[in-house]
């Protein structure tokens, strides 16, 4: 993987933070739970056993899987926040919108059960507090998104189509990309199948430019 093109995409805890690096290892075993069993498995009683840790350890931290759950959609959310701001020393929509996309599949690559949260979202909807979450997440990579296609429009790179259906047509075929990933037993790195969806949606952006 080229780590130009990659930014960090696992949290930098304190060495002295024992607390908070426990959270994470939990945060990835109830992600991993899903990822692999469904929402059903994802138990405090299943993350003890991944994790080998007590339960009232476990509780100690979190009062049930909803909370874990609503916490890694949360990191997901902080990814997306900062993705935001490595994006704005970018002043080429063309290259924001690669680097959008390229760092999506990147984040993806280093923690592939957070798939689960962009293919599987109706499998979660147990509760009323994930699922608002859940909305939470697809509205900030919708508003970032749609800020850079709405750019990119403003300073004539491409003719004014509606930005809130591209943005939508550019999330879908990125959800399609991962779908297609999972089911091909991971072959390839989720990075590999980014840099084509990124080229595949330039490739677009480009027929739609005033220039041509």
């Amino acid at each position: 993987m080229n780590e130009n093109n990659m930014m960090h995409t696992k949290p930098i805890f304190n060495n002295n933070d024992n607390t908070e690096e426990l959270r994470q290892n939990i945060r990835i075993a109830a992600l991993k739970l899903l990822y692999h069993n469904g929402y059903n498995a994802v138990t405090l009683k299943n993350i003890s056993e991944v994790v080998h840790l007590e339960l009232s350890d476990i509780s100690e931290l979190y009062s049930s899987p909803v909370e874990i759950l609503t916490d890694v959609i949360q990191w997901a959310i902080k990814f997306g926040d900062t993705l935001g701001s490595e994006l704005e020393s970018i002043a080429d929509p063309h290259a924001k919108i690669e680097k959008y996309i390229i760092l999506h599949f990147a984040f993806l690559d280093s923690n592939p059960e957070m798939a689960t949260l962009l293919l599987a979202d109706e499998s979660i909807s147990g509760s009323r507090r994930i699922q608002s979450k859940l909305r939470q997440l697809r509205s900030h990579r919708i508003g970032l998104l749609k800020s850079i296609l709405e750019a990119g429009k403003n300073d004539s790179r491409w003719v004014s189509d509606d930005a809130e259906q591209m943005t939508l047509l550019i999330l879908g075929y990125m959800r399609m990309k991962i779908a297609s990933w999972k089911q091909s037993n991971k072959q390839d790195s989720l990075y590999v199948y980014g840099k084509i969806a990124a080229r595949f949606i330039l490739e677009i952006l480009a027929s739609k430019t005033k220039n041509n």
